[in-house]
């Protein structure tokens, strides 16, 4: 097929191309829904070169997962579904930022060794929990909080209802919250909340 017959295809026909790696068809999908995303990005995040950034995750994210893509009824809803929760993501990070560094900086800008130091264990004590879920429960949560999806793109790709994906991510929840209370992290409320809450 010639390369400007592509733009008169229909999103579902380009979507089956793109599932057998048509190059072209990803381009053409690229070209048709890389403004409106960068201008929905650009209104969320005011800072260019992130939405820059943010724009090429969906794309790359969208050809690397070309495989294995959940059935879509409308391309753009789902693209602009990834841009959605890209920016809350950063979003989340920034507010999480800048709440650790209220609590944790000292006036003279400098991070306390010893703050620092527990911030990292904190990471690594939560990693290890996320680790030791059942396997079912820490597939979807990591599909929730890695990929961030959603509750119905993950029982559709998982092939399970959507109760039962927020069940799980509630079980996931409530055992990182009760493996926290028995450690020295649980006095500090405002960082276990900001980290506990903000992976849903």
């Amino acid at each position: 097929m010639h390369t400007n017959q592509y733009h008169f295809l229909s999103d579902k026909e380009l979507i089956a191309m793109l599932t057998n790696s048509d190059k072209h068809a990803f381009d053409t999908l690229y070209h048709r829904y890389s403004a409106m995303l960068l201008h929905y990005l650009s209104k969320l995040l005011m800072d260019e070169e992130l939405v820059q950034d943010l724009l090429q995750n969906i794309f790359v994210s969208l050809w690397e997962r070309r495989k294995r893509l959940p059935p879509i009824e409308s391309l753009k809803t789902y693209l602009f579904n990834c841009a959605k929760y890209q920016a809350v993501d950063v979003i989340r990070k920034q507010v999480k930022q800048r709440s650790f560094e209220q609590r944790h900086v000292f006036p003279n800008q400098s991070v306390s060794p010893i703050e620092l130091q527990s911030a990292k264990e904190l990471a690594a004590f939560l990693e290890a929990c996320t680790r030791n879920m059942p396997k079912k429960t820490k597939e979807i949560f990591d599909l929730s909080r890695n990929e961030q999806l959603n509750h119905k793109t993950i029982a559709d790709r998982l092939h399970i209802a959507p109760t039962t994906v927020k069940k799980q991510i509630n079980n996931a929840l409530r055992y990182l919250r009760y493996k926290l209370s028995t450690t020295p992290f649980w006095n500090d409320m405002l960082l276990l909340f900001i980290i506990v809450n903000g992976v849903q």
